[in-house]
């Protein structure tokens, strides 16, 4: 019984847990989560992309200026920015042009979420070299820049939904649930 008892406990906390949540923060806004990831060697877009989504979420989608403010602000340490022939590059978000209307048009969200916010730097975008086409913060501020896919950053940001509990938790509990009503099955024939 003791046993059952330790497998049902072990189940539920893995349940509650979601692992090491000192890195994820809530953004009271829409009630999301959000992590700045560093790639201290550089990343580009399509593995940050892929980063993110085996993290259980997304590049992070932006939709107000309360929202970018929040972002900015888990990537304001210098540690997020690569500093070069007086520019500032910052961590991938989520944008990407879907459509190459030059230089401006056809920006989309990973999720497919309608594109209604921007917040833009000073000339941009502007698909310099003809092959920026993906969005990062930019110049050490909360604004926003094209990019080239391939060009590595220093990091990207993470959103995903609500907490839910993550499906091997799920199983988990499950399982212990399972084992204590088999218990009490046996002792009530």
């Amino acid at each position: 019984m003791k046993k059952v008892f330790v497998v049902v406990a072990l189940g539920i906390l893995t349940c509650i847990s979601r692992g090491p949540a000192l890195a994820w923060q809530v953004w009271s806004g829409n009630g999301h989560e959000y992590q700045a990831v560093l790639a201290p060697g550089g990343i580009d877009f399509f593995t940050a992309k892929a980063s993110a989504e085996a993290m259980g979420g997304y590049l992070a989608t932006i939709h107000s200026n309360a929202e970018n403010s929040f972002v900015y602000s888990l990537i304001a340490d210098p540690a997020y920015w690569w500093f070069h022939y007086g520019a500032a590059d910052g961590p991938w978000l989520g944008g990407y042009q879907a459509v190459r209307i030059e230089p401006d048009g056809g920006w989309a969200w990973v999720t497919g979420e309608p594109w209604t916010y921007t917040n833009w730097g000073g000339g941009q975008p502007d698909n310099n070299r003809g092959d920026e086409h993906y969005l990062h913060f930019w110049g050490n501020a909360s604004v926003w820049n094209d990019h080239g896919y391939t060009a590595p950053l220093s990091g990207y940001v993470v959103e995903r939904g609500a907490l839910v509990p993550e499906p091997s938790a799920l199983l988990a509990l499950a399982g212990g649930l399972g084992c204590l009503a088999s218990v009490f099955w046996r002792h009530r024939r």
